[in-house]
């Protein structure tokens, strides 16, 4: 892969061929996935726009990046017009150096805000797809020799999967570890949802049994609770939200609520019968208005009013 193009990829300034020639390079091989994801990594902890000397640092760059070495060094400046991309570009990969040795060491949060889904490739290549509201935290020391990382919120996982370097996702109600698979976590302070599409997870808590699932299975964890395991789940509506459509299975409506604040910029305000009615079905995570049309449709019963950014939902009077 060029350095110019891989350049203008990690400053967001790529054109739509070029990201899909990036992609698929990060695609062929898990070398090539871990390297895009070090190199996005230290994007991100650049210093702001205006401090790179990418005439001294671009001579440099170039013939590092295309040499596919591993290690960085950041060189500051005091220019102050440039594009984003050459910016990107002075981002060094100089043999023997430490700078991304040294952000291993250090925790890096990545966080979306309500509505945003967000795509992240981790150092091992493993990949992630994490839902709005949500919180990952990739530990420090990440692979020596455990892969940690700490969610709240949604994520799809796909595990590069290694023995020698476990793969654990901490939970405020316990610790999913990867057997070689995709799986989806789903995390609150008091409530746990795996499901799994290949191979295998296992769930371990405090003080009980871990539990081991296979493709197929949901299992669901509540602070303090058994779980319950769910077999031949349609895992596909499960994790339909990474296309668009939240699906929903007989869940309270206390909680399709509270999943639909974090796809839209509204609270609801829900009668204490009204939470606790179930619903059944599939939900846009673009679409406000056909989501409250779609209530008003599935809950005839109920009134549902909109008063700025609250909906509020009870019975009728």
């Amino acid at each position: 892969m060029d350095s110019e193009r891989l350049a203008r990829y990690l400053a967001g300034e790529a054109t739509t061929a070029e990201r899909n020639e990036v992609d698929a390079w990060a695609a062929a091989n898990p070398a090539n996935r871990a390297e895009l994801a070090r190199l996005g990594q230290v994007w991100s902890d650049l210093p702001p726009a205006g401090t790179w000397d990418t005439d001294a640092a671009w001579t440099k760059v170039a013939a590092r990046l295309d040499r596919g070495s591993s290690e960085v060094e950041v060189i500051p400046i005091r220019r102050a017009t440039f594009g984003r991309w050459l910016a990107a570009a002075a981002v060094l990969l100089v043999a023997g150096g430490g700078f991304w040795a040294a952000t291993r060491e250090r925790a890096v949060e990545y966080a979306t805000a309500v509505g945003e889904q967000r795509d992240l490739t981790l150092p091992d290549g493993s990949r992630v797809t994490l839902a709005p509201a949500s919180r990952l935290v990739v530990e420090p020391g990440f692979g020596r020799p455990a892969r940690a990382l700490a969610l709240t919120g949604r994520a799809w996982f796909v595990v590069e999967h290694d023995e020698a370097r476990p793969f654990r996702v901490t939970t405020p109600t316990g610790v999913v570890e990867d057997l070689g698979t995709e799986f989806e976590v789903s995390a609150t302070t008091d409530r746990l949802q795996v499901v799994v599409a290949k191979g295998a997870v296992a769930i371990h808590r405090d003080r009980a049994p871990s539990v081991t699932l296979g493709a197929g299975d949901l299992a669901t964890v509540a602070l303090g609770g058994e779980p319950t395991v769910a077999h031949e789940i349609e895992v596909g509506r499960i994790t339909a939200w990474r296309s668009g459509i939240l699906e929903f299975q007989d869940r309270p409506l206390a909680e399709v609520a509270a999943e639909l604040e974090r796809w839209y910029d509204v609270s609801f305000s829900l009668s204490p019968d009204a939470a606790l009615r179930r619903y059944n079905g599939p939900m846009p995570t673009d679409r406000l208005d056909q989501v409250l049309a779609t209530l008003t449709t599935a809950f005839q019963d109920l009134a549902i009013s909109r008063t700025g950014k609250t909906i509020a939902i009870g019975s009728r009077r």
